[in-house]
Parts: structure tokens; sequence; C-alpha cells
């Protein structure tokens, strides 16, 4: 959008440093340090954007609940538990969100995703 407005490198530096400490995962150190940018720039004088949500907050959250090893695989974003697939972005958009990002809702996912791996575990023990 304006490519002089940038974060500053240290800061950039240092997400990069802590994702690659708790993680290693190189999609999140991309896509950390490109939150960080878009940060820089909505926060910049002038800057006027659409009233959007966030696009980096999905992700946030999901790193900040812990979250942090995923990659792209055979046309699916894999978490490690989940596999999400991946598509085209248009077939996704929507003003409602798919499930909120607030502790409640979050938890309530992470709990049912639990309860189908634990069903599989034990189905595939016995």
């Amino acid at each position: 959008m304006d490519p002089t407005v940038r974060a500053a490198p240290a800061v950039i530096t240092d997400i990069e440093d802590f994702i690659d400490d708790a993680s290693g995962s190189s999609y999140a150190m991309d896509s950390g340090a490109a939150a960080v940018q878009w940060a820089a720039l909505t926060s910049a004088p002038g800057v006027q954007l659409r009233p959007l949500p966030d696009p980096f907050e999905p992700l946030l959250r999901l790193y900040e609940r812990g979250g942090s090893g995923f990659s792209f695989a055979n046309g699916f974003i894999d978490f490690g538990m989940i596999m999400v697939p991946r598509g085209n972005f248009r077939k996704h958009l929507s003003l409602a969100p798919v499930v909120g990002l607030d502790d409640r809702a979050l938890d309530a996912v992470d709990a049912a995703g639990w309860a189908r791996f634990n069903r599989a575990k034990h189905d595939a023990a016995h």
C-alpha cells in the first residue's frame, strides 16, 4: 500500500527471533513480520483504511493461545492436530465471522478438537 511505511528492522528481528525460539516455523515468522508491518502501516499518520477487521487478528490469537506450528501441504493448512482445506479466499468472504475469537468461543473449539483427537486415538488403540 505504501512501501515507504515500514516497521523498525529491530522490531522485525525481535519478532522473528522470538518465533524461531518458540516454534521455528518459517510460516509463523513470515506472518508475524507481516502483522508487524501491517500495524506500522495502520498507525502511520495520514493512513486511512476502510473499517475492516484486522486481517492478522485470527492468526495472532492462534499464536497467543500456544499455536505456532503450521505448514501448507497437499492443498491443506496443517496445524498438527487438524488440517484445514485451502481454497479460493473469495469463497470464504463474509462479514460474519466463522467463529468468535474470544477466549470462550476458542476454548469450545479447542475442547471439541481435543475430544475428536482423543476419540480417534482411543478407537485406533482398540
